[in-house]
């Protein structure tokens, strides 16, 4: 995507062998987290929301605060042939898989920029059972809304947006389970971690979105999540509410978006 987004130069820098400081970096780099690779710490402006803290960072590989769908997966959203949402890591999708219309499916939104530990923006606490009973990862909100209680601090590498590079679920992604701007949760630490990982922004009250058809719309955080005690679906309609079908490609729900 990058020649699309005016970094044809740095996406020629990755495509092509990269020599540098007596290092040899074979044509598409190392591994996404790599930091000594030039162009991962390039930063890129098209893919950071102003209005995040953490979007003036810098040092190491270029920080993102926009995010790719895994849908109401839970278990199920890393490594991915036919995932529920739009992306997976080994499907190929086109529009005539959005069963459930591109005006209503969404592809993208976003996630806070990692800065703090123990704070509820961009971290995540460790929870077990995720995919039979979701809303325990709730639990792993304190009183005062900010704070995750339980936050994994041994580890950078499950902490949302530090690396524009890397798209696993657990950086730059997320799940329309547990609505925007609540707790993140995975039961080990790992970048290729599962888990629910809702959007979150520091836009009061909600979060933007993108559609599958291009369309944008804010998302409320008190959207309608359905069951937050029922386990995940493999098929068939969400049972997380308006946002759960929201994430879902093929559920068949029906719903009206206004």
């Amino acid at each position: 995507m990058l020649p699309y987004m005016e970094q044809s130069a740095l996406y020629d820098d990755i495509v092509n062998p990269y020599p540098t400081g007596g290092t040899f970096w074979a044509a598409w780099g190392p591994y996404s987290m790599q930091a000594s690779y030039p162009p991962w710490q390039a930063v890129i402006p098209g893919l950071l929301c102003p209005s995040d803290p953490g979007s003036g960072q810098t040092g190491g590989i270029g920080r993102v605060t926009y995010a790719h769908s895994r849908g109401d997966s839970i278990n199920n959203n890393t490594g991915l042939r036919n995932p529920r949402g739009i992306f997976g890591q080994w499907s190929l999708l086109g529009m005539r898989d959005v069963t459930d219309g591109t005006s209503t499916t969404i592809a993208f939104s976003e996630v806070a920029i990692y800065t703090t530990l123990h704070k509820l923006k961009g971290g995540y606490a460790i929870q077990a059972n995720l995919n039979t009973n979701p809303g325990g990862c709730l639990t792993r909100m304190a009183p005062d809304g900010m704070t995750l209680l339980g936050v994994d601090t041994s580890s950078h590498y499950n902490m949302s947006g530090l690396y524009w590079p890397a798209g696993f679920p657990i950086i730059q992604g997320f799940t329309t389970v547990l609505p925007p701007n609540t707790a993140r949760c995975a039961p080990s630490k790992g970048e290729w971690n599962l888990g629910i990982f809702p959007p979150q922004s520091y836009h009061p009250g909600g979060v933007n979105g993108c559609m599958t058809d291009g369309s944008t719309r804010f998302f409320a955080d008190n959207i309608d999540t359905g069951n937050l005690a029922a386990p995940e679906v493999g098929v068939g309609i969400s049972p997380y509410g308006v946002w759960g079908a929201i994430g879902s490609k093929e559920g068949g729900e029906s719903i009206s978006l206004q």
